[in-house]
């Protein structure tokens, strides 16, 4: 939590990015939830989009 309280947002939001991952690894294991190229493509995006911000 300091971490994001004293960081730039340009430079810890991106961790927070991996939350859409999980969320989709946890709703197929635990829900059997499937999980589709759109949310795959658009978290790609997010995550790309974060590092070109860190870069």
């Amino acid at each position: 939590m300091r971490a994001f309280r004293t960081g730039e947002a340009s430079v810890v939001a991106p961790f927070q990015y991996s939350q859409i991952i999980w969320g989709c690894l946890f709703g197929a294991l635990v829900f059997g939830a499937p999980v589709e190229i759109h949310t795959l493509a658009g978290a790609a995006i997010i995550i790309a989009s974060g590092w070109l911000v860190l870069k």
